[in-house]
């Protein structure tokens, strides 16, 4: 949201409360679980995280108001499509009703609760140094800086990455 303001790009934001503050972006009154509660109409792009309750209505009422680009971040369990796993299960479903139009960004293991597990320590560049206590230990993964995602992100929402999955 801030780097779309930071470029000029108009910027709403979805909340449900009509008196709800967003620094840098216009409120916009709705929920994503009422798909026909959200105002998309004058929407050309919308960022959306996976698992709302009706997915396939929602994105089809945004197609039926004109959105030309839809950003969904889900994540790296989406692809196992694994419906007994219920990570995977609500990223899955929420990834099927997609189509082409829609750019699927799937980043495993994000970096903000990555760093907020510790004091710091020389990849993320905080001082403190403190302990990191995982539940796997000994499986590696990387994570990704939250702000990394973000301008992705953009980039998909500004056009040329329509129908496209990024591990």
């Amino acid at each position: 949201m801030r780097e779309l303001a930071r470029i000029g790009e108009p910027v709403g934001a979805l909340v449900r409360k009509p008196d709800a503050v967003v620094p840098g972006a216009e409120p916009v009154v709705g929920d994503l679980n009422d798909p026909a509660g959200v105002p998309f109409e004058g929407v050309t792009g919308v960022f959306l995280l996976s698992g709302y309750a009706d997915m396939p209505g929602l994105l089809a009422r945004a197609r039926a108001a004109g959105v030309e680009r839809v950003v969904l971040l889900s994540g790296g369990s989406a692809a196992l499509a694994d419906l007994d796993n219920a990570v995977s299960r609500y990223m899955t479903l929420s990834e099927r009703p997609c189509g082409s139009p829609v750019w699927r960004g799937r980043p495993c293991g994000r970096g903000r609760s990555c760093r907020t597990r510790c004091g710091g320590c020389r990849s993320c560049g905080r001082a403190g140094g403190g302990e990191v206590r995982v539940q796997y230990p000994d499986v590696p993964a990387a994570c990704v800086d939250p702000g990394d995602i973000a301008a992705v992100a953009v980039r998909a929402l500004r056009g040329g990455h329509e129908g496209r999955i990024y591990d």
